[in-house]
């Protein structure tokens, strides 16, 4: 069965059509049949498709979403739809000081103006009132929530509905992220928080074969920490030296207690029905409490979206340092970017290394912005390569970013690609203006 070509197999044919070139040819570069080809060339002798301008040549599916900008030919400008990508995230990669932050803050206001709410978590202020751009508060008035200073009104070991084995799943959970955080802990030192956890648990009532028990008041880290202190004080025991190596490792969770009743309140719908910005300030703890926050923040969010059931696109996480994030198996971020977009949450991940993406969100991210990047080893070009549609000018797009020019891109989406020059926020800031409207959510439009 022929595949249905996409609007921008239908731009590309347009646009090689206009050059003059044969209908073979065209076929073979943009991966469609001779009789496809053919039958674009029809619609637009009829006069069903449009003439292509400089005005007027945009492709009408990418009209209906998240401005990013003009082709650095300038031919055409290029939208971000989320709602009708194959999902919703998005990979942003680029060395400091070529655009990516900057471009992450207009796509903030993009989104806000489409009435999606941002979740953003901030490891060094770049997303503050302060550090923004010039003109982005006149548009944007971001919530700030102080989770690093005054902590957080979650409990990490809240059993989920999609806990099926109640307190054991949450002491699996709970145990595997400290394992990955604080990588000093040891398989047995793992083991003993595990079995410390799943002890409190008991103590407060709750057990994993009494589904009835799981509502009752939940234990904290302070009485995680209490019980291994007592393991490490008990002389019947044989591993009390792993108990007491396993309670200086993460001392740090308990010192700082950040999951504490008078944190920071998190009502996540609160936050998200207003479709506004709420930025999660990480600043001022190391980096082992950040992915602390981080990863059972998400978790909590991933918790409430899965309870409401599936749901329309309404919120996007937003992570500028990727390297500070938990990655793999059994991570939030897995499993966000594996079935966010069922319950409504679209993840935008950026970092300066690709090695901080693994497989996971490389082929689980529909759009990637990549600016200016060294990729020595190949990495990103490989990727892309096998991701990208087999056209000629494909591998000189690929190999340009390694020497783009600040707020320049290449704009994949779809397994296509562009070179795009972001628009500034003061361009963004006068188009507004001139609709004088409120963008109406992406996927209220036709194609």
């Amino acid at each position: 069965m022929t595949a249905r070509l996409t609007e921008i197999q239908k731009a590309r044919v347009l646009e090689m059509l206009d050059k003059g070139l044969p209908t073979k040819e065209i076929a073979a570069s943009v991966g469609l049949t001779a009789g496809q080809v053919s039958a674009v060339m029809a619609h637009r002798k009829m006069g069903t498709y449009a003439a292509r301008t400089p005005e007027s040549n945009e492709i009408s599916r990418e009209r209906s979403g998240v401005f990013l900008g003009r082709t650095t030919d300038a031919r055409r400008e290029l939208f971000w739809n989320p709602k009708r990508a194959v999902n919703p995230h998005m990979l942003i990669l680029g060395e400091s000081g070529f655009g990516k932050t900057y471009s992450m803050s207009c796509l903030l206001a993009e989104l806000q103006r489409a009435n999606i709410a941002s979740l953003v978590f901030d490891y060094g202020q770049g997303f503050t009132r302060e550090s923004a751009p010039e003109g982005f508060s006149e548009f944007v008035c971001p919530i700030e929530l102080e989770a690093a200073r005054r902590g957080v009104q979650i409990n990490p070991f809240e059993i989920f509905p999609f806990d099926l084995h109640g307190p054991t799943t949450v002491a699996q959970r709970v145990a595997d992220t400290l394992a990955r955080i604080y990588r000093n802990l040891g398989v047995q030192q793992h083991a003993i928080i595990r079995e410390a956890i799943l002890d409190v648990f008991k103590e407060a009532g709750i057990f994993a074969k009494l589904a009835s028990s799981w509502n009752r008041e939940l234990p904290t880290f302070d009485d995680v920490q209490s019980k291994l202190f007592e393991f490490s004080d008990d002389p019947s025991r044989v591993d009390r030296k792993v108990a007491k190596a396993a309670a200086s490792h993460i001392s740090s969770l308990f010192i700082f207690d950040l999951f504490r009743d008078d944190g920071e309140p998190i009502r996540w719908n609160d936050l998200i029905s207003s479709g506004g910005v709420t930025v999660f300030q990480l600043r001022g703890i190391d980096q082992d409490l950040q992915r602390v926050l981080t990863e059972f923040l998400l978790w909590n969010l991933l918790a409430s979206f899965e309870s409401a059931g599936p749901a329309p696109l309404r919120c996007f996480v937003i992570l500028d340092e990727a390297h500070r994030l938990l990655s793999g198996a059994g991570t939030a971020m897995d499993r966000l970017l594996r079935e966010g977009r069922k319950f409504g949450i679209g993840a935008m991940m950026a970092s300066q290394q690709p090695e901080d993406f693994d497989e996971v969100a490389f082929s689980n991210t529909a759009t990637k912005l990549i600016f200016q990047i060294s990729d020595r080893k190949g990495v990103v070009t490989k990727r892309l390569q096998r991701k990208l549609r087999a056209l000629p000018d494909r591998q000189v797009a690929v190999e340009a970013i390694t020497t783009l020019p600040r707020g320049v891109a290449l704009a994949i989406q779809e397994n296509d690609a562009a070179l795009v020059k972001l628009a500034s926020l003061e361009e963004r800031i006068g188009r507004w203006r001139r609709q004088n409207v409120t963008l109406p959510a992406t996927d209220s439009q036709e194609n």
